[in-house]
């Protein structure tokens, strides 16, 4: 599916006088994330206007990102029409979260690129004690009306 659907965006594109140096696909759980660098020239405000004939061609709701930082590409991105289910083994049965760096981490579930995504309690919790307290914010400022 995605090496057709590729080939579609860069006809769409080539339709309309827009040439890629590259496109890349990474498909997630819930969408497809094409990556794309435009040839030098290319003005991203042409591709992002084409975002409807995309959208028609593809039949597909279609979402063109701008630029992604870091990488200087653009993304297409494409919902799939039923989101993949995520087992739960599958995220705590990887090293990330066998092995954390930090205690006590959270396995939420995946991130776009299929890697395991993790929040720490600790970290969490100690930022939440280091607030101060209605009772020790009373005693600081017994004018604050609280």
């Amino acid at each position: 599916m995605s090496e057709a659907t590729k080939q579609k965006i860069v006809d769409i594109l080539a339709h309309n006088e827009v040439e890629l140096e590259k496109i890349k696909a990474t498909i997630g759980t819930t969408l497809t994330l094409y990556e794309i660098t435009p040839s030098p020239g290319v003005q991203v405000a042409k591709i992002k206007g084409l975002q409807a004939d995309l959208g028609l061609y593809l039949a597909a709701h279609v979402k063109v990102i701008g630029l992604i930082p870091g990488k200087g590409t653009m993304g297409i991105e494409i919902p799939h029409e039923q989101a993949d289910v995520v087992a739960m083994r599958s995220v705590l049965a990887t090293e990330k979260f066998q092995r954390p760096n930090m205690e006590l981490p959270i396995a939420l579930g995946k991130t776009m690129d299929n890697s395991v995504y993790l929040v720490y309690l600790v970290s969490y919790k100690k930022k939440q004690q280091n607030k101060p307290s209605r009772k020790n914010h009373q005693s600081l400022n017994p004018n604050s009306g609280w």
